[in-house]
């Protein structure tokens, strides 16, 4: 997921949001609408990245790189598979749950 011109972070939400996909089995979109990058398991295993760029990983700015991560995996999953697009499940899963979720400031 990462990419040369991404946005710092997004790598790091990936990884952690792809870890939980891995172990629970639940769609992406699901779990990026859980804010995982609020845990406090997130905070721990992140410390020493964000403290190596110098950047204080505000509620915020982990909203920001996390919603932007989101809407990264997502538009690529369109782009490789456009027939999601048609499929109901998929788009309530993986586009309009976290829509729901991320216009509901600290939810």
């Amino acid at each position: 997921a990462w990419h040369s011109e991404g946005l710092l972070g997004t790598d790091v939400i990936y990884l952690m949001v792809a870890e939980q996909w891995l172990r629970k089995r639940r769609d992406l979109g699901v779990l990026w609408a859980e804010r995982p990058w609020h845990s406090a398991h997130f905070q721990a295993v992140s410390a020493d990245y964000w403290n190596g760029l110098g950047i204080e990983p505000t509620p915020g700015l982990l909203d920001a790189i996390g919603i932007a991560s989101w809407a990264a995996q997502a538009s690529a999953n369109l782009a490789r598979s456009p027939q999601l697009a048609d499929n109901p499940r998929w788009i309530e899963n993986n586009v309009l749950a976290p829509l729901s979720a991320f216009s509901s400031p600290g939810a």
